[in-house]
């Protein structure tokens, strides 16, 4: 099941916006500091500061903080925040901080899956990630829970619901999507259905959460 036709911009790892033009980013003034919004600038300002100190840095991010309310399929976000602990290096980090809502679980604890594999071993491919985390939870029908996951990421689009995008023609497009949803769900409802069945009580209660976000 995928949502043909809808692919709204979903939050932008560091590197996917380093070859954009970037935003003016202006001097240092104590306590009066402004920080820019895009990856480039941001990656500008790290650049900078690397021309003064030579130790380690993290990456103290926001990843699960609040924009975890804007894509309710998960793998939207559940991209950006691999894409961002698996470049630590390459982007001249020594580590990471996650500043984030401690419950971010539902409908599935897949962003922690991701971002702590990521960390341990960025070499592991996010597909390999999320296919092994929904087949170890779900069991039987995993596929079937990845693909609706997958559509109703398509069916929101985050920028929209941070009110980036804003007036009648986002609005249009934006129900426009959602009146899919319902379509979406009640696809899904057989697959929940038998899930719940499960003699397996963690993957009977997976799907009973799953079941509760439809």
């Amino acid at each position: 099941l995928l949502a043909a036709g809808c692919s709204p911009p979903g939050p932008r790892a560091f590197l996917d916006g380093a070859k954009g033009k970037t935003e003016r980013v202006g001097p240092y003034v104590r306590n009066r500091l402004v920080f820019p919004s895009s990856p480039q600038a941001n990656l500008k300002l790290l650049r900078e500061w690397k021309r003064v100190f030579h130790g380690d840095c993290v990456d103290f991010d926001y990843h699960l903080w609040g924009d975890w309310r804007n894509d309710p399929g998960q793998l939207q976000l559940g991209r950006v925040l691999h894409r961002d602990v698996c470049n630590l290096e390459r982007l001249g980090m020594q580590g990471f901080i996650s500043c984030q809502n401690q419950r971010p679980f539902f409908p599935t604890g897949i962003w922690m899956e991701l971002m702590g594999r990521g960390l341990w071993n960025p070499e592991m491919p996010f597909d390999d990630i999320v296919d092994r985390y929904l087949a170890d939870l779900f069991g039987a029908g995993s596929d079937k829970v990845r693909s609706y996951l997958q559509t109703i990421g398509l069916l929101f689009d985050p920028s929209f619901l941070r009110g980036e995008k804003k007036g009648a023609a986002a609005r249009r497009n934006e129900l426009a999507r959602l009146a899919k949803v319902p379509k979406a769900v009640a696809w899904f409802r057989p697959f929940m259905r038998a899930g719940r069945r499960s003699r397996d009580p963690v993957t009977r209660e997976a799907w009973q959460l799953m079941d509760e976000h439809a």
